[in-house]
Order: C-alpha cells, then sequence, then structure tokens
C-alpha cells in the first residue's frame, strides 16, 4: 500500500515531499517569519510538522505548535500526551490549547469554529494546516451538496489571511470553504497549507519510510458526519469511474476561486462609482 501510494512523476521517479513543502516555502515564507503547526497527532499533521522540522534550519523560520483539545473524545488526553512527547523529541516548542465547543446539533462544524479562533491567535506569520488534496476534493463535494456558489466550491485556498485581505501574494482570495472562524482582526496570521496539492497516500508513504509515529481517531470512520459519509461512501464509488477524480475536483476549485476574485474585481469597479461615503447611491 505505501508503495502504490507514492505518487510518480512521468520519469517514473517518486515524488519528493520534502522539496516539494521547500518550493511551497519559497517566495512565501521568509528568513525571521515564525510558522504555528496546527497539530491534532494525527498522520497528517505530524507529517507536516516532520517536513517543516527539517526545513527550518536551512530556510531559518521559527518554528512551533499548537494542539487543540476539543474535549469531546475520551482520548483528548491520550492525544494531547502523545504530542507533548512528540515535540519534546522533535525540538519543536508546543502549547495545549483547551477549548470548549457548545453542545449543538452541528457539533463537527462547532468543532472546526473553536479550533480555527485557537490556532488564529496565536502570534505569528503563518498557520500552517495538513489539509490536503483528498480533503479538497471532499470539502469540494461537501460544498456542491450544501448549495454554495463559487466562493464556497472554491474550497480551500493554499494560502489565506484569515482578514479576507490581499494575501503575501499582492492578490485577493476567496473565503475559505472550511474556515469559519476568519473575522476581521488585526495582523492575523495567514493560513498556510502545503501539503494541499498532495494525496493522502503519499503523505502515508512518506510517514512509513521516515518511522513516524502518529494517533488514529476512530471519530473519522463514524458515518454520521458527512465528510466521512462523503470519504467511505461516495469517493470510493467516483474513483471506479473517475480515478483521477481528486486532481479533477482540485482544478475546479482553482477555477471557481478565480471565477470568484473575478467577480469580486468587477464589483469593485462597478462599486466605485456608485459609493458615496460609504452608502449606495440610488441615483447612480
Amino acid at each position: 500500500m505505501a508503495d502504490s501510494g507514492k505518487r510518480r512523476s512521468r520519469s517514473g521517479a517518486r515524488r519528493d515531499l520534502l522539496r516539494h513543502v521547500a518550493t511551497m516555502l519559497s517566495g512565501r515564507v521568509h528568513a525571521g517569519d515564525r510558522i504555528v503547526v496546527g497539530l491534532s497527532g494525527g498522520v497528517d499533521s505530524v507529517v507536516l510538522l516532520d517536513l517543516l522540522a527539517r526545513l527550518r534550519r536551512e530556510r531559518r523560520f521559527g518554528l512551533a505548535a499548537v494542539h487543540v483539545n476539543h474535549q469531546l473524545n475520551p482520548d483528548a488526553a491520550r492525544w494531547a500526551a502523545f504530542c507533548r512527547q512528540y515535540c519534546r523529541k522533535a525540538g519543536v516548542p508546543l502549547e495545549v490549547v483547551a477549548v470548549r465547543v457548545p453542545a449543538v446539533a452541528g457539533v463537527e462544524g462547532a468543532a472546526r469554529k473553536a479550533r480555527y479562533e485557537a490556532l488564529l491567535a496565536r502570534r505569528c506569520e503563518f498557520v500552517a494546516l495538513a489539509h490536503h488534496l483528498d480533503d479538497q476534493a471532499e470539502t469540494v463535494l461537501i460544498q456542491l451538496l450544501r448549495g454554495a456558489g463559487p466562493r464556497g466550491l472554491a474550497a480551500m485556498p493554499v494560502l489565506k489571511s484569515a482578514r479576507s485581505g490581499p494575501s503575501r501574494e499582492g492578490r485577493e482570495l476567496p473565503a475559505d470553504a472550511n474556515d469559519p472562524a476568519a473575522s476581521p482582526r488585526v495582523r492575523a496570521p495567514t493560513v498556510f497549507r502545503p501539503l494541499l496539492e498532495v494525496g493522502r497516500a503519499e503523505i502515508l508513504a512518506y510517514a512509513r519510510q521516515r518511522g513516524l509515529r502518529w494517533v488514529e481517531d476512530q471519530t473519522n470512520d463514524d458515518p454520521r458526519f458527512r465528510r466521512n459519509f462523503v470519504r467511505h461512501d461516495v469517493l470510493p464509488v467516483i474513483a471506479r469511474q473517475v480515478p483521477a477524480y481528486r486532481t479533477t475536483l482540485a482544478r475546479s476549485a482553482r477555477l471557481l476561486a478565480e471565477s470568484a476574485q473575478l467577480l469580486d474585481e468587477l464589483a469593485d469597479l462597478d462599486g466605485a462609482g456608485a459609493l458615496e461615503n460609504g452608502a449606495l447611491s440610488v441615483r447612480r
């Protein structure tokens, strides 16, 4: 399984995830910047932290991790202990933040909102999240089932200012369909997803090759949550007919992000001639 999960280029060479992440950092993260990794203890975030820890000296950025304890799962304390042990061994400072999730019907969304609020409260230039290509495909389908428009179907960008303002790449980014906590803040960190173009199988293959350890969250198999339903019941059926669905759905998300950006720019042009002192001119 590990071998079959390693993506190969046209020449047959396996993708070097360390080089891929180094490329993602180039022109975005600068010497002296501080990156805080959202560390759940699962394989995705463990791999992301391992990759960034290997690059921090060469790229001269600061690195820390935050584990958000939602206090919902009986294993929550064990996961926090694992993250402490892992970060101690890796030489990465860790902060464990306990949050309270409201007892509402949409507990999955409420937990995600609480997690983002905790992460975006950190003092750093970047909050690095381990979302990957499979997550992106799932998000596009979930947003489609919600009846989302171009902004929601754009799913998750690689780089996004939490203020929904210009990114470090100098352009407006669409709202993050997986970031319900984005709100106006002062000097808020930028959300960065270096593994968004990497498949889950590649991440597992890297973890096994490096001999990494991680924890498993059994709720990821609970079909009551919509994302798990899409992941375990819907996508395997699609894969039988469209094996490349991950990359095609991600391409659609990029095209919709461009459409959302162009619509915003058009609205700015239209509004420029119709706004007076922050109000809409009825005459115009």
